[in-house]
C-alpha cells in the first residue's frame, strides 16, 4: 500500500505543473444548536444512562476544502474542526465541552490516459434514490437532508477505466472503516466491481462485491420518461445474513438457557433488497419523490417482538444492578443493549415507504424539504422538515425538525421523541 501511495502521489504531484486552473480553496462555517427530546422510558437506553444523549448542544464546525487538479492527477483534502458544548439530562450526559479535528475526505488520484488510480476517504454514493441504495455495499443509507450533519466517510483504494463518454468500469476496495466505525464487530475489507452506462434518456449500473466469504450482486438505474417524470430502481441480492436475533430463554443440553443474542449460523437463505421509486417535477420546479423498499432480510413481527422483549429484560437487569457492587452484571447488560441497537439487518422491518417533497421557492430566498418514512410491518416511522433561507450569497439560515412516530417498540423511537436543529452556514 505504501508503494502504491508513492506512485499515486507522484502522478498527482504533476497536476500542479500542468494544471489549467489555480488550486481551489473553500470553507463553510456552520453554527448550530440542537434540542433533543430524550425518551426516559426506553428499554434500549434506560434512563438515558447508556447513550448519554444531551438535552441541548451548541457548537461550531469549520468545513474546509482544498483541491488541485491537473492533467495527470488530483490532490484534494477536506478537514473538519468542531467545537461543541452539551447540556445533559443526568450524570451520564452531564455538561461537557468537546473539540475534535478530523479528515472527512481526501483524494490522491493519478491519471494514466483513460485510467484513474486513486486512494481516497469519501462518501462513495450512487443511485437515484433519495433515501437508500441497496446495491451499494459500502453505504446503504444515503439520506443527507440534514444540513448540520455529515455521513461518516470510509477509506478506499481503486482503479477506474473511463472506456468512453458513456461507459465506465471501476474496481474499488474499502481498505479501512475511516470514520464509519462499527463498535461491536471488527472491520473487514470489502471489494466491489462496478460498471456504469449512461444513455440518452436512461442510466444503468451493476455491482458485484465480496466481503469475508459473502458475495452480493446489485443493479440500479433510472429512466427519464419526459421533462416531468423520472422512474428508478436500486436492488441487491445476497445469500446469508449477519443480523442478530434474540433467542428466548429455554432449556439447553447443559441446563437452563438464558436470553441470547446471536446470528443464525445456518442462514444461507438468499435475500433480496429492492427499492423502486418515481419523481415528478411540477411546472414551478418543486418535486415529489415516492419510493417503496422491500428487504427480505428485515425482521418478521415475531423476531421484532423477541428483540423488544430481550431489550426489556436487559434493561431490567441493568436497572437492578449496582455498577459498584456488581459491575459484571451491569456491564454485561449494557453490552447486550448496545448490540441490539445495531443488529446489522439492513432494515428493521421488511416493507418501507418513503416520500419527499422539495420546493426551492416556497417563499423569497426560502426552500422547504419534507420527508416521510414509514415501516408497513413495524408500524413506525419519522417525519423530517427542513426549512432554509438565504440571507445573501454567503449566509444561509436553516432549521431541521425530525419527529419519530408510531410504535414505541419499533426502530425510530428507541432513543428520541424528537430532535430540532437550528443554525446557520457561512460560505467563503
Amino acid at each position: 500500500m505504501r508503494c502504491s501511495l508513492v506512485v499515486l502521489a507522484t502522478l498527482a504531484a504533476g497536476a500542479g505543473e500542468v494544471s489549467a486552473r489555480e488550486p481551489e480553496f473553500g470553507a463553510d462555517l456552520v453554527l448550530f444548536s440542537s434540542l433533543y427530546d430524550v425518551r426516559g422510558d426506553s428499554p434500549y437506553n434506560p434512563d438515558n444512562l447508556l447513550a448519554g444523549i444531551p438535552r441541548m448542544e451548541h457548537g461550531a464546525q469549520a468545513r474546509l476544502r482544498w483541491r488541485l487538479e491537473g492533467k495527470y492527477g488530483v490532490l484534494a483534502i477536506g478537514p473538519r474542526v468542531t467545537y461543541s458544548r452539551a447540556t445533559g439530562t443526568n450524570a451520564a450526559s452531564g455538561d461537557k465541552r468537546d473539540t475534535k479535528a478530523y479528515l472527512q475526505s481526501w483524494l490522491v488520484e493519478g491519471r494514466l490516459g483513460n485510467v484513474d488510480l486513486f486512494y481516497s476517504r469519501e462518501l462513495m454514493l450512487w443511485g437515484p434514490s433519495q433515501f437508500a441504495s441497496p446495491s451499494n455495499p459500502f453505504f446503504t443509507e444515503t439520506n443527507q437532508v440534514n444540513p448540520f450533519t455529515e455521513l461518516p466517510s470510509r477509506d478506499f483504494a481503486g482503479a477506474r477505466w473511463r472506456i468512453d463518454d458513456r461507459n465506465t468500469v471501476a474496481l474499488v476496495r474499502n481498505v479501512d472503516e475511516g470514520r464509519d466505525r462499527e463498535l461491536l464487530r471488527p472491520f473487514k475489507p470489502e471489494t466491489a466491481l462496478r460498471a456504469d452506462h449512461v444513455g440518452d434518456a436512461f442510466a444503468v449500473g451493476a455491482v458485484a462485491s465480496y466481503r469475508a466469504g459473502r458475495k452480493q450482486y446489485g443493479a440500479y438505474g433510472q429512466w427519464t420518461v419526459n421533462d416531468a417524470v423520472l422512474v428508478y430502481f436500486d436492488a441487491a441480492t445476497f445469500r446469508g445474513s449477519r443480523r442478530l436475533l434474540a433467542l428466548a430463554p429455554g432449556v439447553a443440553s447443559n441446563g437452563t438457557q438464558d436470553w441470547q443474542l446471536a446470528t443464525r449460523a445456518d442462514d444461507r437463505k438468499r435475500h433480496f433488497d429492492v427499492l423502486v421509486g418515481a419523481s415528478y417535477t411540477f411546472e414551478g420546479g418543486s418535486t415529489v419523490n415516492l419510493e417503496y423498499r422491500r428487504n427480505t432480510e428485515g425482521y418478521t413481527a415475531a423476531e421484532r417482538a423477541a428483540l423488544d422483549a430481550f431489550a426489556v429484560a436487559q434493561a431490567g437487569r441493568f436497572r437492578r444492578s449496582d455498577p459498584f457492587s456488581d459491575p459484571f452484571t451491569a456491564g454485561a447488560a449494557a453490552g447486550q443493549l448496545g448490540a441490539v441497537v445495531q443488529p446489522y439487518a439492513r432494515t428493521f422491518g421488511r416493507d418501507t415507504v418513503y416520500a419527499q417533497y422539495v420546493n426551492r421557492r416556497i417563499a423569497p430566498s426560502t426552500s422547504l424539504v419534507a420527508q416521510l418514512s414509514y415501516g408497513l410491518g413495524s408500524k413506525d416511522g419519522s417525519t423530517t422538515i427542513v426549512i432554509s433561507h438565504d440571507l445573501n450569497d454567503r449566509i444561509k439560515l436553516a432549521a431541521n425538525l425530525t419527529v419519530p412516530f408510531g410504535s414505541r417498540h419499533g426502530d425510530t423511537r428507541r432513543y428520541l421523541d424528537s430532535v430540532l436543529f437550528l443554525g446557520m452556514t457561512a460560505s467563503f
